[in-house]
């Protein structure tokens, strides 16, 4: 990486931010020109249209709107425009919170060159983004919430922290996992303001004209979890439908064991890395561990949902290239960072789909963990400029 200390800071951060808008145009530009192709959008326009209208947002079945209503009412705004306007805004805020999420990480890691990180985490996040970008999931939108809420545990920006775990859950169920993970991790601090957060978030709903139909949503919501929460496999990327893959199977009754325990050593893990390191690294820890449970345990992982991997792998991946003294350790970063984006390989796609991110996933977080019990530098990452690294 000989090359890369030649780069001013000024002209590092230049690139990165030509990389992102750059990106963000050809994204929009072919969204706009085909706003009903490859998108997933559609469920939280009609969700949010629906809701509205006081008629029902869910089918009680195993796919579409599989969300809290709070999605679809943070939707209005793109489901009020039309759709070759509102389908480009929607992935240009997106891929603007994911820029700016990757932007804070390398100014709370990059000691005195914070361009160079951002611009090399960039380069290897982006690529994970790819298929979330064009789809218009909400993955990438809770990518760069989770992210943002590490920085900000980490500096104990506890309220910021507190409304990016809540906006999480908002657009996405799966989002309670990281608010147990940190109101577990940091009890005094946390709990409360997630509760009445949390508490406040229902109430919210309740502003809809007609109070009675906001609670036959809740109600149609937990029937259609119920049914949703036990999917047919192999259809996702989660460790169940690696091993169905492969040809051997678990039963259901010890699959949810399996869950439970990783669930308890997670946070095992998680608590142990907040009292091992810095505060910035231990909540890093913390929320990578979050999104890494996510996508190896939950039985509806999806593919593209493994952009949630991708600021903190991106981040990594700079921290071991702006180092430069452990070679093999960018490299595995550098391929698992590509691994992540196996989606667009083309025909190897079929080759890959269902295994290779979660076998990836696996060992990624096996040599985390190994690092936290034994007290390294989580897969290689510096304590930042002025942190006693404790």
């Amino acid at each position: 990486m000989e090359m890369l200390r030649g780069v001013s800071e000024s002209r590092a951060l230049r690139i990165a931010l030509f990389v992102w808008v750059v990106y963000a145009v050809i994204i929009a530009g072919i969204v706009a020109a085909q706003p009903d192709r490859r998108t997933v959008t559609p469920e939280y326009r009609e969700a949010s249209e629906k809701w509205w209208g006081g008629r029902d947002i869910y089918k009680v079945r195993m796919h579409g709107y599989l969300y809290l209503p709070h999605a679809a009412i943070l939707y209005t705004p793109f489901a009020a425009l039309p759709m070759r306007f509102g389908e480009p805004l929607w992935r240009l805020v997106n891929l603007g919170l994911l820029a700016f999420s990757i932007w804070r990480l390398a100014w709370t890691f990059g000691g005195g060159r914070p361009g160079m990180w951002f611009l090399i985490a960039t380069v290897a996040a982006l690529p994970a983004s790819f298929s979330s970008a064009r789809n218009g999931q909400m993955n990438m939108t809770m990518a760069a919430l989770l992210a943002l809420a590490a920085v900000d545990l980490g500096i104990r920006a506890w309220n910021r922290a507190s409304l990016s775990l809540l906006l999480s859950l908002a657009l996405k169920p799966l989002g309670v996992v990281p608010c147990l993970l940190a109101g577990g991790c940091y009890l005094r601090s946390m709990v409360w303001r997630l509760v009445v957060g949390g508490l406040l978030l229902g109430a919210a709903s309740f502003l809809h004209w007609k109070s009675d139909f906001v609670l036959g949503q809740y109600e149609l919501f937990v029937k259609t979890m119920q049914i949703a929460g036990k999917p047919n496999q192999p259809l996702f990327c989660d460790v169940q439908g690696m091993l169905l893959f492969f040809g051997v199977p678990l039963p259901d009754p010890v699959m949810t064991a399996v869950r439970a325990l990783a669930a308890v050593g997670t946070l095992a893990v998680a608590w142990l890395a907040l009292r091992r390191y810095d505060a910035a690294r231990g909540a890093f820890v913390c929320m990578l561990l979050a999104a890494w449970y996510l996508l190896i345990f939950n039985p509806r992982t999806e593919t593209n949902s493994y952009v949630l991997l991708a600021p903190f792998a991106g981040l990594l991946v700079a921290s071991a290239a702006i180092d430069g003294k452990f070679a093999r350790r960018f490299l595995a970063l550098a391929v698992f960072a590509l691994i992540l984006s196996c989606e667009n390989w083309g025909p190897l796609h079929k080759v890959t789909n269902l295994w290779l991110k979660a076998a990836a996933g696996l060992v990624f977080g096996g040599f985390l963990i190994r690092d936290v019990l034994a007290g390294r530098d989580p897969l290689g990452l510096p304590s930042p400029t002025g942190q006693d690294g404790r």
